[in-house]
């Protein structure tokens, strides 16, 4: 006895003209947000730069008069103690710029993601005064770090990237810590964010004091502040760009994460 099979019985087979629906690159969102924080700790190396080469931030080497046997004579000349204190003082100006304007730029460009401008102002107002606190106190401990490392004469790299090191980290982890701030990150999330940071700056370092010494070779590198502004340039920039990309993929990562859990 024949009987009829309903279209929708057990045996039916699939339809095969069913449509999927459209999914989204998951490396899309991160790899925006990566190249749009880059650019904004990019713009914000170029204006420190920028700043960095004008006489706000820059001290000259005070002059005096000369002591010959005791007694002072007429002659005006800068010594050698002079041109070191300027030195150091340039530096904190420069650094604490540095890591003010990372900072803001970071911490803004959080906020911007949120979709906030109230955590845009206030990460950004967060990153400039944290970032250029730390800048500023960085070349206090980087500078005696590399007068005690150091052996006069020599051309040994490791007590300049160690220097280096100690001068970049602290402003990437600000800036890091900031953007973490103004996305509204977790505890752990800003941890990351943070140490994203701080590991990009020290990548940006350690490319700084390799790249820098091939590229520029009578520029001083090896110096906390090099003696050329192409240099000077060179050295903010490829900085900003570590702590830029590792933030930005940091953070996009996780956010990915979040919505791969949802």
């Amino acid at each position: 006895m024949a009987t009829d099979r309903s279209p929708g019985g057990a045996d039916s087979l699939p339809s095969a003209t069913s449509t999927p629906h459209p999914t989204e690159s998951p490396s899309t969102p991160g790899r925006g947000q990566a190249l749009l924080v880059t650019a904004g700790a990019a713009l914000g190396a170029l204006l420190a730069w920028g700043l960095g080469e004008t006489p706000i931030v820059r001290v000259p080497p005070q002059q005096s008069n000369l002591v010959v046997m005791g007694q002072v004579t007429q002659t005006v000349a800068t010594t050698a103690e002079a041109i070191q204190e300027a030195d150091r003082l340039t530096a904190i100006r420069s650094l604490a710029a540095f890591g003010a304007l990372v900072g803001l730029a970071l911490g803004a460009a959080g906020g911007v993601f949120r979709r906030s401008r109230r955590a845009a102002v206030k990460a950004g107002a967060l990153g400039m005064l944290l970032g250029g606190g730390l800048g500023a106190v960085s070349p206090l401990g980087a500078l005696p770090l590399l007068e005690a490392i150091r052996t006069p004469g020599t051309q040994d790299l490791l007590p300049s990237l160690t220097m280096h090191l100690a001068l970049w980290i602290p402003s990437g982890l600000a800036a890091g810590l900031a953007f973490g701030v103004g996305k509204g990150e977790s505890k752990g999330g800003l941890i990351a964010s943070a140490g994203a940071g701080a590991c990009g700056a020290a990548l940006g370092a350690v490319a700084f004091q390799l790249l820098g010494t091939l590229a520029f070779p009578m520029a001083g590198v090896e110096k906390v502040l090099a003696a050329t502004p192409i240099s000077r340039l060179f050295g903010r920039l490829i900085v900003a760009l570590g702590i830029g990309l590792l933030v930005g993929r940091a953070a996009g990562g996780g956010r990915q994460a979040g919505r791969a859990s949802g």
